[in-house]
């Protein structure tokens, strides 16, 4: 086997976008080896019934203001302070 090696230089803006959940042990890895990406993650519910994949899934109690009741919207809220 002789092959060589083809290497790139990439000049382009890259960003990492992932589903969260399926996609999370890849995304370390190759956040690993492209350090100045900026990253994106993607909430998906999959339909039991039809096995459809839907990006618009909310939880299902949220209070008058949208933040979600006893979950994980309270971390951001301690993490950057309440809006």
């Amino acid at each position: 086997m002789n092959e060589n090696a083809i290497h790139k230089i990439i000049d382009e803006k890259i960003v990492l976008v992932t589903i969260l959940r399926a996609g999370l042990p890849l995304f370390n890895g190759m956040h690993n080896v492209f350090l100045e990406a900026e990253a994106g993650f993607f909430a998906m519910q999959r339909n039991e019934e039809t096995l459809k994949a839907s990006i618009d899934y909310v939880a299902p109690i949220l209070n008058d203001i949208g933040y979600i009741v006893l979950g994980l919207g309270d971390a951001g809220d301690r993490s950057y302070g309440m809006k």
